[in-house]
């Protein structure tokens, strides 16, 4: 689980073609999530 999601930690990759891709960055307070655990929180 990410857990600091916002604009800053998103960053768009082109390639050659010209696709985009977006990827998540900044992960130091990503954490593993065990089996039947929810990954998802609400705020």
């Amino acid at each position: 689980i990410h857990r600091d999601i916002k604009p800053d930690n998103i960053m768009l990759s082109i390639n050659i073609n010209g696709e985009r891709t977006y990827k998540l960055a900044d992960l130091g307070v990503a954490r593993l999530i065990n089996e039947g655990e929810n990954a998802f929180t609400s705020i």
